[in-house]
């Protein structure tokens, strides 16, 4: 399994436990929301007999309708605030991991990013037909200040290895990054954001929509 997958099943986990109880929630205002609608359309109906029968109809209907908008909206807030909260949660258990658990997982990344990376320098230079492309020969590791105390040196091992056998030099920068964890993969002047809540925010694009659907159907 790797590392988006992990992230995925986190947040599953933490949003699936609560995410009944906020519908409930939600799905009890908005039927009072309907009935204090009907109520208002059944009062407009008994004001209005003098009115053509035809006129009564339509206002029932409208104020049926914006029940049921607001029905809807309602439902659509709750289900996108347990989605916010169920990716704010994955993000604070994946920096809330064990020490030892933590530091795998930023090695893991690292690796899969290094990997990226080599992989993008070598196609430019296959494609740099008239030898413009210089690329980096070292890359730099940069933490958060809280991971500098929390992550050993030896969670770049992995990584230096893969690069080391391309030429590269990968080291860990006496630096802090001002994110709230995982790292910054210098490679020249390429900056890499490998921070969690950054790496959230893109997975997010392309997992909501099962998240929504795991959560919601």
């Amino acid at each position: 399994m790797n590392s988006s997958e992990k992230i995925t099943g986190r947040i599953i986990s933490v949003a699936q436990s609560e995410a009944d109880s906020i519908i409930a929630k939600a799905k009890n205002e908005s039927a009072a929301i309907t009935e204090e609608y009907k109520k208002k359309a059944a009062e407009i109906a008994a004001n209005a007999e003098s009115e053509a029968e035809a006129d009564i109809e339509s206002i029932r209907s409208r104020a049926v309708a914006s029940a049921e908008k607001i029905r809807r909206n309602v439902l659509l807030d709750a289900k996108n605030a347990k989605i916010d909260e169920a990716f704010e949660k994955a993000r604070l258990k994946l920096i809330g991991l064990s020490d030892e658990d933590y530091e795998k997982m930023l090695s893991i990344m690292l690796v899969s990013t290094v990997k990226s990376q080599l992989a993008s320098e070598k196609l430019s230079l296959e494609q740099d037909v008239d030898g413009e492309i210089t690329v980096c020969e070292e890359y730099s590791v940069i933490l958060s200040n809280a991971d500098k105390n929390r992550v050993s040196p030896a969670m770049i091992k992995p990584a230096a290895e893969i690069a080391l056998a391309s030429g590269k030099r990968l080291t860990l920068s006496d630096e802090a990054a001002n994110i709230d964890g995982g790292f910054i993969l210098i490679c020249g002047d390429i900056e890499i954001n490998c921070s969690i809540g950054l790496i959230l925010s893109q997975l997010r694009d392309t997992l909501e929509s099962d998240v929504y659907r795991i959560l919601f159907n």
